[in-house]
């Protein structure tokens, strides 16, 4: 198959103007005004110009998106709900995958810190900021938690069941205080190093997600 030369011609061009939107961000975060970001487009060799376009077209932009992701009490609130059920749903999701297949799918963790960024970002109404990135990161990780519980208490019933028959694993309900107890007490002994790698993924994922252009605005 041959590449159609108008495709990658797109794909190139929409490449350069994303370079071109995080470096005039990363110097907005900084501090720099537009003449500022001219001025160093310029000695990067780009023609005073057309750095001036660009600017002055990305600029204002910018600063559109720097005012609407602000966050205010409400959207935090909508975040933190968001996130809750996020964190629940996704460990629900993940406890009966683990229960369903035998095993724990590593990368549904990961799933969780995409679920939980988003979710927040959505019932925040599109608003960001470190607030919203912290409770996309709690969520996830409570999400973990809960889907970890899960898949432990589906094995916790296979032992009693086997040990003790159907009475005594009927006894312990998924919401026993002994089984959530015993589940907490073994925490770090049920957790694997591909474990610990993918809830570093989930949250490092779930902190992204939520993060605002950093840039103070008026």
């Amino acid at each position: 198959n041959q590449e159609n030369p108008d495709e990658n011609t797109r794909e190139e061009t929409q490449k350069a103007v994303e370079q071109l939107y995080a470096f005039i961000t990363k110097q907005m975060r900084r501090g720099h005004d537009q003449s500022a970001i001219i001025q160093q487009l310029t000695e990067r060799g780009m023609e005073k110009p057309t750095a001036q376009e660009l600017v002055e077209k990305i600029y204002p932009q910018i600063i559109k998106e720097a005012r609407e992701e602000r966050y205010t009490s409400s959207s935090l609130a909508l975040a933190a709900a968001g996130g809750l059920i996020a964190a629940i749903g996704g460990g629900i999701i993940w406890g009966f995958i683990a229960k369903w297949t035998g095993y724990e799918i590593g990368y549904v963790a990961a799933g969780i810190g995409i679920l939980a960024g988003y979710t927040v970002v959505i019932f925040a109404k599109g608003k960001k900021g470190t607030p919203l990135q912290i409770i996309a990161t709690l969520a996830s990780i409570l999400g973990i938690i809960v889907g970890k519980y899960i898949s432990f208490y589906y094995i916790l019933q296979d032992k009693l069941m086997e040990e003790y028959g159907i009475a005594v694993s009927d006894i312990v309900s998924i919401f026993s205080g002994e089984a959530v107890s015993t589940f907490f007490e073994n925490i770090w002994s049920l957790a694997g190093g591909y474990d610990i790698l993918w809830v570093l993924i989930a949250i490092g994922v779930a902190w992204g997600i939520p993060r605002s252009h950093g840039i103070n605005v008026k």
